[in-house]
């Protein structure tokens, strides 16, 4: 204050500064808010979550059943290897036809082919791997047909 009692212009304008900066401060505080809030709603609906509503008072059977597995061989050489798989992936399916499930209920994956090296290269192998799936509206079948498939194994096949 001056004499008079009166403010400086100086003074005055400081105090507008201060006015001015803790608005600008109080606005940004508000626009972060409004961002973060926005952005929390748009990732809550993305669809990151599962809403489950209503209730069931009986028990539910499913109406479709899905069996699949897998044969594996290990050969020294490709074409042995390829050999095995092919002769395993027969018998697997004469399984599944006496098992009564014909061959356009059966779908057979494509050969997937490893070959493991060891330090010497006259020591490596080739594993060689297919899929089979056995796809029907039939539940209780299926079920039987997962607990018969331990034959496979039987026959020498290594089913996983």
């Amino acid at each position: 204050m001056t004499a008079n009692g009166t403010h400086s212009k100086r003074q005055f304008g400081e105090k507008i500064y201060y006015v001015i900066s803790s608005a600008i401060i109080g606005i940004a505080l508000i626009i972060c808010a409004v961002v973060v809030s926005n952005t929390a709603m748009k990732v809550k609906s993305l669809g990151q979550s599962i809403s489950v509503t209503g209730a069931a008072f009986h028990r539910i059977t499913s109406n479709y059943g899905i069996w699949s597995g897998t044969i594996s061989v290990t050969g020294p050489t490709l074409s042995g290897a390829y050999a095995l798989v092919s002769r395993d992936m027969q018998t697997t399916k004469d399984f599944l036809n006496e098992s009564g499930y014909p061959d356009s209920l059966l779908k057979t994956g494509v050969v997937r082919i490893r070959h493991i090296e060891k330090r010497n290269a006259q020591t490596g192998k080739y594993v060689l791997t297919q899929s089979v799936t056995v796809s029907v509206d039939d539940v209780t079948r299926i079920a039987s047909l997962a607990n018969d498939a331990g034959k496979l194994i039987e026959l020498g096949i290594e089913f996983i």
